[in-house]
């Protein structure tokens, strides 16, 4: 059938291959449930710390835009993913190069409408926006293919983009905290991403980001255990917490701590592979959820105390 009105196609079909290419490639490259929620809690849980080391302001409404442009951040990081890996990756299979480069397009015109009347936090996007696609079409295709450069490149664009709710905080007026519980939640909150990015695929033989072996995979997910336990230490020394708040970072790194380092966990029996295989690639996910969870339990002990 053709919808036509006076004679013009009005779209309408256009328009819904376009909305489920995008519910496709959404479910199937950023689903929103897992993702989307863990990277919500992310900024929340960064925004509940900043009020505690600058006393009690409280979350404001127009974090909702904070909350929306944070998302889209990390959705443009997997666009531009998807784009630079197409021919390799079969991950976006189904989708073409165009498509993918008109929606890295939208969303980035959607993170600067968000922003326009915050400038700290739209510098601090444009600065996320601007690596995410330098490193993979000009510093790898054009400077250097050596793995240590390019690692440095690629590993910084999500701490630039953890760095955004503390731009947004201080776009909408807050106090700006000190600078050392400032960084430590900003590294907290990026080794967490860093740990489900490397552990998400450990199990698979062929998985070598940077071609490390498996010892190499495991190695960089203990330094960045070690590296987050570092952060919440900090976070105790220079911010007013509750024991709860010790105790339980404390024995969520140091049972992930163990359960990485086990042989079982990065190279388990082929009988059990599988099921491993399945625990291990959602182990970072799990991480930061429950890593969110015990700082907004610590935000609801602050509200109550």
């Amino acid at each position: 059938m053709n919808d036509t009105v006076g004679g013009a196609r009005t779209g309408g079909p256009r328009t819904g291959s376009v909305s489920r290419a995008v519910r496709g490639y959404l479910a199937s490259r950023f689903p929103l449930p897992t993702q989307g929620t863990a990277i919500v809690l992310t900024f929340v849980s960064a925004q509940l710390l900043l009020d505690r080391a600058v006393g009690p302001v409280g979350l404001r409404w127009t974090g909702v835009l904070g909350v929306a442009s944070f998302v889209l951040l990390f959705l443009q990081l997997r666009l531009v993913d998807d784009i630079d890996d197409l021919e390799q990756d079969g991950g976006a299979a189904g989708h073409t190069r165009s498509g993918l480069t008109y929606g890295w397009l939208t969303v980035v015109v959607g993170i600067v409408a968000l922003n326009l009347l915050y400038p700290p936090a739209l510098g601090g996007a444009l600065a996320a926006v601007a690596l995410t696609v330098l490193t993979p079409f000009w510093v790898k295709r054009r400077l250097t293919t050596r793995r240590v450069p390019l690692a440095v490149c690629y590993e910084t664009i999500p701490l630039v983009v953890m760095a955004y709710p503390v731009l947004f905080w201080l776009s909408e007026g807050g106090v700006a905290p000190a600078a050392a519980p400032t960084a430590a939640v900003v590294v907290l909150f990026w080794a967490a991403y860093e740990f489900w990015k490397f552990s998400r695929k450990a199990p698979d033989l062929d998985y070598r980001p940077y071609r490390l072996g498996r010892d190499g995979v495991r190695a960089v997910l203990l330094a960045l255990l070690c590296c987050a336990a570092a952060c919440v230490a900090t976070i105790v020394v220079t911010l007013p917490v509750t024991w709860f708040f010790i105790i339980y970072q404390s024995v969520l790194l140091g049972l992930l701590i163990a359960w990485t380092a086990g042989e079982w966990a990065m190279a388990p029996p082929a009988a059990r592979a599988s099921r491993l295989a399945r625990a291990l690639g959602l182990a970072g996910l799990i991480y930061a959820v429950l890593l969110q969870f015990g700082v907004i339990v610590e935000a609801l002990l602050w509200t109550v105390g």
